[in-house]
């Protein structure tokens, strides 16, 4: 969130968690008044959330799309995030190398089934360390026009 606020992009980050957010604000009070006004959090849970606004880029970082306990929980997620993108936005998942079993099922195909389901493309882009080991996987997603 720090970034994108430092270039002055509003961030939104939703927790479920009162503690986590409590750290989050904690942090962005020690920020400059210029950055720390770009930086909002939302009490929310992933699965069951709505904006106002849309977003042109929605990030869920460091492995948290896989806290969905289920099919049905990850579903409704992507749900949440295509109604609240923009027509032409863009979301990335961090997900953890995507042929790891996903409830009794490939991560990979799950998400080929969802993008079909629920009308978007989507493209792998791996990251390594700098010695070359795999670290993860971006989903790199955007809604397909109508």
């Amino acid at each position: 969130m720090r970034a994108l606020a430092e270039y002055g992009i509003d961030a939104y980050g939703i927790e479920a968690s009162r503690p986590m957010i409590t750290i989050g604000l904690t942090a962005r009070a020690k920020l400059p008044p210029e950055i720390r006004r770009n930086i909002h959090f939302c009490i929310g849970d992933m699965r069951s959330f709505s904006f106002e606004i849309q977003f042109p880029l929605i990030i869920i970082p460091f492995h948290s799309f896989w806290s969905n306990m289920n099919r049905a929980e990850a579903e409704q997620c992507v749900r949440c995030i295509l109604d609240v993108l923009t027509p032409a936005g863009v979301f990335l998942v961090d997900t953890p190398t995507l042929n790891d079993e996903f409830l009794l099922g490939s991560k990979y195909d799950w998400w080929v089934e969802t993008a079909e389901k629920f009308k978007f493309s989507f493209r792998m882009e791996r990251y390594t360390k700098p010695d070359g080991a795999r670290l993860g996987e971006i989903l790199v997603s955007q809604k397909n026009s109508p």
